[in-house]
């Protein structure tokens, strides 16, 4: 029997994102992403999925082919390997980019969305629900996006935040830090008012 997950109020999955990376950026000290703006794509079809790693591919957040299908959400950033190391492009560099990394082939509509955003997060929705189903955890796909939004400030403030290796729930820095985010908005109603259907 399926169980009653959470639902973002229209848009506000992207607004929750966006809220715990500049949270989490405060939090590990982490001034590149404190400023940052998120997005989050669905992905309906498994078929478009599995498409979606090409364009993973090219950025440094390629996930492996063995694990892609199995994968309920991937991220990337606009960061870009450069002689003096890695940085973060300006939103004018991104259409090109958007094309090289095959974004526009994957979904033109969906590239010139993400070119807006510094962080744009794809989620995997049939797999994300079964999941949610099959662990019984109503709050899944909000512990997925702050695994998500951790790994950038991870990589950004050079420290081991998140763990790969694990699902999110299991992962003492993902809970934790939806515990103190949940406590800095105001106790859970505010979250609920805020964020949820």
């Amino acid at each position: 029997m399926a169980i009653e997950l959470l639902s973002f109020r229209p848009g506000k999955e992207a607004t929750f994102e966006e809220d715990v990376l500049h949270f989490a950026s405060r939090r590990y000290q982490c001034d590149i992403t404190k400023t940052w703006t998120a997005t989050v794509v669905h992905v309906t079809d498994p078929r478009r999925w599995i498409d979606l790693f090409d364009v993973s591919r090219h950025t440094c957040m390629e996930a492996s082919p063995s694990e892609w299908p199995s994968s309920d959400a991937w991220s990337f950033a606009w960061d870009v390997l450069t002689p003096a190391g890695w940085s973060h492009a300006a939103p004018a560099m991104r259409p090109e980019l958007a094309t090289r990394m095959e974004l526009t082939s994957f979904d033109p509509e969906v590239a010139s969305k993400a070119v807006k955003y510094d962080l744009v997060t794809f989620l995997q929705d049939p797999l994300l629900t079964l999941a949610a189903n099959r662990i019984r955890m109503a709050d899944y796909c909000v512990q997925v996006l702050i695994h998500e939004a951790l790994h950038f400030v991870s990589d950004w403030c050079h420290r081991q935040i998140v763990v790969d290796a694990v699902h999110p729930y299991r992962d003492r820095q993902v809970i934790k830090t939806l515990a103190a985010f949940i406590r800095d908005v105001g106790g859970w109603n505010a979250f609920k008012q805020r964020y949820l259907v």
